[in-house]
C-alpha cells in the first residue's frame, strides 16, 4: 500500500541520501520564474512524484504507480474543490485580476467550511480576532478603513447634518405651540372642552406667530417648513362644536380655511361646518316664527298660535333635506316650543316632555336641552332625575359650570341649603368667568337661609360684574330680579331703585313678582320653593 511505503524508514534510498533533500533544492514558488500567474489546471500536479533531479530509474515501477496514483488522487480532489468554489461564486475578482493568484488558489484549497469565508473577497478566512462572527478578512477590513469616502456620500453626510439641526432649531422655536396642542389634545380625553378650546386657540396664536412676517422664524426656510397649524385650527373647530358653539364654527371656518374645504384632508371640518350651517339655519327659522310677538308681549304671549306654526315646521319636510336635516328641523321647532312654552307658565311635564324628545332625537347635542332639562326637574321636585340630569351633563363637559347650578336648584328646593352652596361654589370656581348663574342659586340659598345681608353681597358682586362688561342689558331678567328681592330683603332701598331704573331704561316695566313681594303679598319660601320655584 501506498501509505506503508512511505511510513518504511529503512528503505533503500541511497540517490536520495546524496542530494539530501531533492525537493529543498527547487526554488520557493515566489523566486520561481514566472510563465504564467495560474499553472495549466491539468498539469499542476504532473511530476509531483519525480522531483526534477531525482534519477527516474532509481524508482521501481511499483512506487512510481502509486506516485502516480496519489497525483491523480490529488488533481481529482483539486478539480473537485474547484468545481464547487466556481459553483457558489467564491472565486476573488480583488484588485480587478480576473484570475485567482497561486496564493489565494492555495488558501481556497486549505477550506472546507465555506461558512468561514470572508464575505467580501469569498478567498480568505474571516478575520475573528477583533470581533466575534466577524464577516471580513483582516485584508478587506484594512481596505475598507483605508478607502477613501465617495465626495458625494460626504456632501450627503453634511447635509443630513445640518438637517437635523435646523429640525432641532424649528423644534426648539415650535415646541410652546406643539405644548399647548398636546394640552388640547389632553383636556379633549378628559372632556374638558373649555381648557381644550383655549389650549388650541393658544397653539394657532403661537405656530402663526413663527411663520408671520413680525415673528421670530423669518425667512424662506421657517415660512416653508413651520406649519400653518391647520391641523390645529380643525381640532378647535371639533372642540367648539362640541360645546355647542355653533355660530362660531362657522365665523372660524370661514376665517381659517375660506375656499378650500374641497380638501380631502379638510373633511371632517367640512362636515361640521355643513352641519352648524344647517342647524343655525333651522334654528334662526323657528326664532323668527315667536320672535314678534315675544319682543313685543313676552307677559302675554298667544302660545296656542305659536306652538301650531312651530308644530307645522317640526311635521313639514324641506324639498332636498338630508337626514341630519330633518333632525335639526324637529329640534330647533321642539326647543322654541319649549322656550314659550316657559315663558306662557305651561306645566312642567308639558316642558320636559319637549325637552326629552330633543333629547332623543339630538343626545349630543347636551347644550341646547341639558341645562334646561336639569333645571325643570329640580324646580318640579323630581331631585333624582334632577341630579341624574346633572351628572350627563358633567360627562359631557366637566368643566362646565352650568350643571352645578341646576345641582343647587335641586338641593334647594329640597331644602337642603348648605348642599345648594355648595355645590353653586363649585361650580363658579370652575368657570368664573362663566359661572354667574352659580352665584344666583347661592344667593337664593342664602336668602331661604335668611342670609339677607350675604345674599345681598353675592348679587351685588355679579351686578357688578356685568357692568364692568358692558352687559346689563343681559343682568336684565332672572339675574335682575334676583338682584332686586336681595336688595329689598337686606335694606337697600337705593340700590333697588337703581336697577329698576336700568330695568326701564331698557324698556321695560317693574316685574309684578317684585311688587307683590314689596308689598309683602310674596315671601321669599313662596317665590323660591312653591309654584315656578323662582322668579322666571
Amino acid at each position: 500500500m501506498v501509505s506503508s511505503d512511505f511510513e518504511n524508514k529503512d528503505r533503500n534510498t541511497e540517490d536520495f541520501e546524496k542530494n539530501e533533500n531533492p525537493i529543498d533544492n527547487n526554488p520557493p514558488i515566489d523566486d520561481r520564474e514566472e510563465k504564467s500567474d495560474t499553472p495549466d489546471e491539468e498539469t499542476l500536479f504532473q511530476g509531483a512524484s519525480l522531483p526534477e533531479n531525482t534519477p527516474a530509474e532509481n524508482i521501481d515501477d511499483d512506487t512510481r504507480k502509486e506516485l502516480e496514483d496519489l497525483a491523480r488522487l490529488f488533481q481529482e480532489e483539486y478539480n473537485k474543490t474547484l468545481k464547487e468554489a466556481e459553483e457558489k461564486g467564491e472565486e476573488s475578482e480583488e484588485d480587478g485580476s480576473e484570475e485567482e493568484t497561486l496564493e489565494e488558489r492555495s488558501e481556497t484549497e486549505s477550506v472546507l467550511n465555506l461558512e468561514n469565508l470572508c464575505a467580501s473577497c469569498g478567498v480568505r478566512e474571516r478575520d475573528l480576532s477583533c470581533v466575534e462572527d466577524y464577516e471580513y478578512c483582516s485584508k478587506c477590513r484594512n481596505d475598507m478603513i483605508n478607502r477613501p469616502v465617495p465626495l458625494v456620500s460626504r456632501l450627503f453626510k453634511v447635509l443630513a447634518v445640518f438637517g437635523a439641526v435646523i429640525s432641532f432649531f424649528l423644534f426648539v422655536l415650535s415646541f410652546p405651540a406643539i405644548e399647548e396642542l398636546a394640552e388640547g389634545d389632553i383636556a379633549i380625553k378628559e372632556r374638558r372642552i373649555n381648557s381644550a378650546i383655549n389650549h388650541y386657540s393658544s397653539a394657532i396664536n403661537k405656530f402663526e406667530s413663527l411663520s408671520s412676517d413680525d415673528g421670530l422664524a423669518k425667512g424662506y426656510v421657517f415660512e416653508k417648513y413651520i406649519p400653518k397649524a391647520s391641523f390645529v385650527k380643525a381640532r378647535l373647530i371639533d372642540a367648539l362644536y362640541k360645546n355647542g358653539y355653533v355660530t362660531y364654527v362657522e365665523s372660524y371656518v370661514d376665517t381659517y380655511f375660506e375656499d378650500r374645504l374641497n380638501n380631502p384632508l379638510l373633511y371632517r371640518v367640512k362636515k361640521l361646518n355643513d352641519e352648524a350651517a344647517e342647524l343655525s339655519q333651522n334654528l334662526k327659522k323657528a326664532y323668527d316664527i315667536i320672535y314678534d310677538d315675544v319682543s313685543k308681549r313676552p307677559n302675554n304671549l298667544p302660545y296656542d298660535d305659536l306652538a301650531k306654526k312651530l308644530d307645522e315646521m317640526k311635521n313639514t319636510p324641506v324639498e332636498g333635506e338630508s337626514k341630519k336635516g330633518e333632525t335639526y328641523r324637529k329640534v330647533a321647532s321642539n326647543l322654541y316650543k319649549y322656550y314659550i312654552a316657559s315663558l306662557s307658565g305651561r306645566d312642567f311635564s308639558e316642558q320636559i316632555a319637549m325637552l326629552e324628545e330633543i333629547k332623543e332625537l339630538m343626545p349630543e347635542a347636551y347644550w341646547l336641552y341639558g341645562q334646561n332639562l336639569a333645571s325643570i326637574y329640580a324646580k318640579a321636585g323630581e331631585k333624582d332625575k334632577a341630579l341624574k340630569s346633572v351628572e350627563e351633563l358633567k360627562s359631557y363637559n366637566s368643566e362646565d359650570p352650568m350643571p352645578y347650578a341646576a345641582e343647587a336648584a335641586a338641593h334647594r328646593v329640597s331644602k337642603d341649603f348648605d348642599a345648594a352652596i355648595a355645590a353653586a361654589e363649585k361650580g363658579y370656581n370652575l368657570d368664573p368667568d362663566y359661572g354667574y348663574e352659580c352665584l344666583r342659586q347661592k344667593a337664593i340659598a342664602q336668602l331661604l337661609k335668611g342670609q339677607y345681608n350675604e345674599a345681598y353681597e353675592t348679587m351685588s358682586f355679579v351686578y357688578e360684574a356685568f357692568l364692568d362688561m358692558d352687559s346689563e342689558d343681559y343682568f336684565i331678567g332672572d339675574m335682575g330680579d334676583t338682584y332686586a328681592i336681595t336688595c329689598l330683603a337686606a335694606g337697600k332701598k337705593e340700590e333697588y331703585d337703581s336697577v329698576v331704573e336700568l330695568f326701564e331704561s331698557y324698556g321695560y316695566n317693574q316685574r309684578p313678582i317684585l311688587a307683590d313681594y314689596a308689598a309683602g303679598k310674596l315671601t321669599i319660601e313662596q317665590i323660591f320653593l312653591e309654584g315656578k320655584a323662582d322668579v322666571a
